[in-house]
């Protein structure tokens, strides 16, 4: 996979979390991601990664701070083999539940990300970055975290 096919991969799944709708009713769910939504839109790197890593110091297998942290390590630091890990760990968590619907979910999202070429990845040139945040108004694949979540929550 060359390195423009990794780019439209990268894309199909801002594309596809985009197009994954959730139930919007204020919880602690969309608080976090209300949040992450702002830190993504200012490109603050540093506060994504301490929303997240609240979350997960609170409860290490927080579903929503895993998946969040997972399409972090893809869109934002370009860490495909943290990504990978992180899918792993989210993929661990959601098997242990007995919701067929979200460990299906769940797999998908983990295939998506292994589908990336570790190989053809590497950090974003600012203007790629650019360009990521000005097509997108909120964290990348955010609808796909709450919905997980919020499945897994029984909400």
């Amino acid at each position: 996979m060359n390195r423009i096919s990794s780019r439209a991969a990268v894309g199909s799944l801002l594309v596809l979390g985009v197009l994954i709708g959730a139930v919007a009713f204020a919880d602690e769910f969309d608080d976090f991601a209300e949040d992450l939504n702002q830190a993504w839109v200012q490109t603050n790197n540093v506060q994504m990664l301490n929303l997240i890593g609240a979350r997960l110091s609170a409860d290490t297998n927080d579903v929503m701070a895993l998946s969040a942290r997972m399409y972090y390590y893809v869109f934002a630091d370009c860490n495909l083999t943290n990504a990978r890990q992180t899918a792993d760990q989210l993929y661990a968590v959601v098997q242990q539940e007995s919701d067929a619907d979200a460990n299906a979910f769940c797999l998908e999202m983990k295939n998506e990300v292994y589908a990336i070429s570790i190989s053809e990845s590497g950090p974003y040139g600012q203007a790629e970055i650019e360009q990521i945040h000005a097509g997108l108004s909120a964290f990348p694949s955010i609808r796909k975290c709450l919905w997980l979540s919020k499945k897994i929550a029984g909400e």
